[in-house]
Parts: C-alpha cells; sequence; structure tokens
C-alpha cells in the first residue's frame, strides 16, 4: 500500500488547527490527502511526554477531530482496505496544540492616540484574555525596528510611557505555564501624537523696505505653513500673493517687484505626529519704489527722527534752580516798591501730553499739561500750565524736518511778594497764543537730535491779584535734546532747555507789578507710540 501524504495547512505540519475556547484542551482537525483503495484509516496519535500511551483512533473519512491538551505531539496514518487489512503505516508527523492567538482591544491598528506632552505620555494597552495562558510576552518597536519595551506581565493591562510624537508597533503572545505559546504574535500600529505646538512669534519687519519677514521657530516644530496677502482697497478684501506648505525655512521672501501697500503674513507651525499650532497674524506696510538697501538705510536713518504715526503720549521732567525776580507797589506800606529776588531755588517740572501725527499727512495735535514747582525757604511753591496745538511736519532733507506748533495755552503764575519772615504768593492766570518751531536730524538707526524754540504771548487776562488789567507780555523756550530709539514704538530724549516765564499787571497806582522765573532745565522726555 502507498504511503499516505498530509495536508499542510497555516503553518502546521501535516493538519489544520481550529480551536474552540476550553481551559487546557482546544478542539483539532487532522486532515490528510485520501487513498482511493481505502475503506477507513487508522490515526495514531502520541502526546511526546507521554510516548508510551498512545492514541489510536478509527475514521472512514480523511480527516479527525476531538480535543487535545496543550502541547508537542507526533502522528501517523495508515489505510485499511475492505478487508480492514491495515497497509503501511506514514511517516511520523509532529504538530504542536498551541495557544488561541491573543485579542487586540487597544490600540487598534493605525489609531491616533492624543496627549498634551511635548515629551512623554503614558499609553494604556490592553487585550483580551486566553484560555489557559499564564502570562503574556509584550514587546513594542518604532518603525526602524528598534525594540522600546520587552515585558512578561500576567495582566491582559500595561501602561507604557512611551515618547510622543513617534509610530509604534506593539504585539504580544500568550504562554501557558509549560512555555506552550499561542501560534503567533499578534500585532497592531499605532502613533502617539505630541501635544499642540505653540504659536509661531513673528517678527515685525522693522521699517517699510523689508526684504522678508521672520518668525521665532516654536519648540519641537518642524515645519511651517504660511500665506501672504495684500489689501485691495477697490474690492475691499485681502488677496493672497503667496502661500507655502511645509516649508522648512523660518523666513517668508518679500518679492522686490511688490508693490507698495498693507500686507500680512498668517503662519502655522506643523511637526510630524504633532498637532499643529494656531495661526499667528502680523501686519505691516511696504513702502512704494525701490526696497533697496540703500533705501532701506536711508528709511532707518530717517525713522530716528520719524518715530511717531498715529496717536503717541509722552512723559517729560524738567529739574533745575530757578531764579525769581518780581516787583509789587501794591503792597508797600512806604509806596516804595517792594522787590523779590531769589537765587537758586531748587525747581523742576513734570509734564505729560498726548497728541496725535496722522500718517497720510503732515498735520497732527498736541496737548500738553505742566506741573511746576519750586521750594523758597522750606516753603513749596507750585503752578502750572495747560496748552493745545496744532502741529505741521514738513522735511527738510531725506533725514530732517521741521515741525511747527501753534495753538493757545493757560498759564498760572507764581507772584511773589517779600513779607517780615519769607514771601506772600499770590497768581497771575493767563492765556494766550503759542508758537514752536522743532528741528529733528536723524543721525543713525538709533541716534537723533533736536532744537527747539517757543514763544507764549500773555494776551488774555484771567485774573491778578488786586484785578488790574494784565500787560501782555513774551515767554519763551530754547532748548535742544539728544533722542535715541529704544524699539519701533518708544523714543527716549534728554537734553538741555532755557526758558523763561513772564507776567506783567498794573498796580492800584498805575505802576506795573512783574513777575519773572528764568531756569536753567535738564530735560528727560520718554515718547510712545499708542
Amino acid at each position: 500500500m502507498r504511503m499516505l501524504r498530509l495536508f499542510i495547512s497555516a503553518a502546521i505540519v501535516g493538519f489544520t488547527i481550529n480551536l474552540w475556547a476550553d481551559p487546557y484542551r482546544r478542539q483539532v482537525t487532522l486532515e490528510w490527502e485520501p487513498n482511493p483503495n481505502a475503506n477507513a484509516y487508522e490515526i495514531q496519535i502520541i502526546d511526546k511526554l507521554k510516548p508510551n500511551k498512545p492514541i489510536s483512533h478509527f475514521v472512514r473519512g480523511s480527516s479527525w477531530q476531538g480535543k487535545l491538551g496543550l502541547g508537542n505531539y507526533v502522528m501517523k496514518i495508515r489505510s485499511l482496505d475492505q478487508r480492514k487489512v491495515p497497509g503501511e503505516w506514514s511517516q511520523v508527523n509532529e504538530f504542536t496544540v498551541t495557544l488561541e492567538k491573543v485579542q487586540i482591544i487597544s490600540p487598534k491598528m493605525q489609531e491616533k492616540i492624543k496627549s498634551r506632552s511635548a515629551e512623554k505620555a503614558e499609553v494604556t494597552l490592553t487585550w483580551a484574555q486566553v484560555s489557559g495562558a499564564i502570562h503574556y510576552q509584550l514587546r513594542i518597536t518604532k518603525p526602524d525596528g528598534s525594540e522600546v519595551l520587552n515585558e512578561t506581565t500576567s495582566d491582559t493591562l500595561y501602561k507604557a510611557e512611551l515618547a510622543v510624537a513617534t509610530a509604534y508597533h506593539w504585539e504580544v503572545q500568550a504562554a501557558s505555564d509549560s512555555e506552550i505559546k499561542s501560534e503567533e504574535a499578534t500585532g497592531s500600529d499605532f502613533i502617539l501624537l505630541g501635544n499642540k505646538l505653540e504659536n509661531p512669534e513673528i517678527k515685525h519687519p522693522e521699517n517699510k523696505y523689508a526684504h522678508s519677514v521672520q518668525w521665532r521657530a516654536p519648540e519641537n516644530a518642524q515645519a511651517y505653513d504660511y500665506a501672504l496677502s495684500k489689501w485691495d482697497p477697490k474690492e475691499k478684501k485681502w488677496k493672497i500673493l503667496d502661500r507655502h506648505f511645509g516649508a522648512p525655512e523660518i523666513e517668508a521672501i518679500l518679492p522686490a517687484e511688490w508693490h507698495g501697500g498693507k500686507y500680512k503674513i498668517a503662519v502655522r507651525a506643523t511637526a510630524e505626529n504633532r498637532e499643529p499650532s494656531s495661526v499667528s497674524v502680523v501686519s505691516f506696510e511696504l513702502a512704494d519704489g525701490e526696497r533697496t538697501p540703500a533705501a532701506e538705510q536711508q528709511a532707518a536713518v530717517r525713522s530716528s527722527v520719524d518715530h511717531s504715526n498715529g496717536w503717541f503720549g509722552f512723559a517729560s521732567y524738567l529739574v533745575t534752580d530757578l531764579d525769581y525776580s518780581g516787583v509789587n507797589s501794591d503792597r508797600s506800606p512806604t509806596g516804595t516798591p517792594l522787590n523779590a529776588n531769589v537765587q537758586g531755588a531748587l525747581g523742576g517740572t513734570g509734564r505729560i501730553g498726548l497728541g496725535f501725527l496722522a500718517p497720510e499727512n503732515n498735520w497732527g495735535f498736541l496737548g500738553i499739561v505742566d506741573d511746576s514747582g519750586m521750594v523758597i525757604n522750606s516753603t513749596v511753591v507750585n503752578y502750572y500750565s495747560i496748552e493745545g496745538n496744532a502741529i505741521y511736519r514738513a522735511n527738510v532733507s531725506q533725514f530732517a524736518e521741521i515741525r511747527q506748533l501753534m495753538g493757545w495755552y493757560f498759564k498760572h503764575y507764581p507772584d511773589l511778594v517779600p513779607s517780615a519772615s519769607s514771601y506772600d504768593n499770590d497768581f497771575v492766570a493767563a492765556m494766550g497764543p503759542h508758537y514752536g518751531i522743532e528741528y529733528w536730524q536723524g543721525l543713525t538707526r538709533k541716534f537723533g537730535l533736536q532744537g527747539n524754540a517757543h514763544l507764549y504771548y500773555d494776551a488774555i487776562q484771567l485774573s491778578t491779584p488786586n484785578g488790574q488789567s494784565l500787560q501782555p507780555s513774551l515767554s519763551y523756550q530754547l532748548g535742544f535734546l539728544v533722542s535715541y530709539r529704544y524699539s519701533e514704538q518708544t523714543t527716549g530724549l534728554v537734553g538741555y532747555a532755557y526758558r523763561t516765564d513772564t507776567a506783567n499787571y498794573f498796580s492800584n497806582t498805575g505802576s506795573l507789578n512783574t513777575s519773572a522765573i528764568t531756569g536753567n532745565y535738564l530735560n528727560f522726555i520718554l515718547e510712545w507710540d499708542l
């Protein structure tokens, strides 16, 4: 009788195994190639751990089904003819009854797991329990095959701390107490996403002659999506001129042929296996004409003095020793005018202001409030002023301009009269026109010079100590300042000013009462765009 041939299925030598859950035994199906002359078959199965206790079965067909415990076995088959005469035994075939394959619960295939971490996050791996399994072999690898984790556990849940923004393959295989394992490891792939990227910090172009816009790269960013748009004033909408996805640079080029106007850039940071950032947006302006290095340098020097476009505020303090002189004929007991002369009185003026210089034209305005004081014989004498001006500015060169200030002011003057112990203090209040002129000269990108002159004319009487008429008089200030531009929004100035404030009014006898304050001031100013 010829030898029987066995079917090979599912990588198990000579037979196919079908499984049903049973704590320690599994349903097994053994199949072989039928012999056309066979009336029946005898199959002998031997557990390798019990070689002296073979199990024999007689079957009509070319397969056998039954339950076997976990372990290693050998089998052989012979056919029986119609007379029940057996043929020769087939070759011995070995096979193993293994555990069932592990069924993965999570993470499932190609699952993306979100995290809020920038570096590491905990991932919970779970799978179904396998009957007969005592422990499980868990293995995690990266796409390049490098091993991240290889652990044995008796649980069906494992918490692994893994680096974020990485793809992983994980697999698990069950094993019995005799180290009989499941047919093969069951695997799955997942991606552990990193936290959301921070927004790119876009650097505003320093001037209208920029050739590029740059931004600061947030941590873990690998590439950037950005769009450059220009405002169309006719259609009143933004039009995209340039767009890039996945650009590795932290800079967007502004082509030289682009015309002047209002632009904006929108930038989003991206990275593999991380949530992209939100979009950062910055608007800026480009100048008409050439944006060459020479033009840029010219604009940079010019910006050291042309530092205010739109609303701006400033605060200053002038400090000095003051000289006061005055003549008063109303309070003299003898009829002889009383003279007040104070030399080197400590004094100062605090000033705050709010102004506007229109970007589109040369006009603007400026409002100022002064609060001044001086110390005389341990007594503090305070006085103040308010002024409002229109501003007109005109260029006189590439790096210089003249600003003219025209408006009205109100002043509150001290009027000191000698007394037995010190001075009595009254006040004169007047208002009138003011005219000022300032020359601004840019030196470098940061430094500039300013020279100024201001005239104040007391034209309108508001109050005098005796109620008599005001005699119009002229007050003035001369000075110069050095400016330093700290940033695009902030400029500091320091310098010298000589100032005289004079008030005259008639006495009750018809003579003239006078009050004059002169000082050499050290001037500090801080100006900032709003």
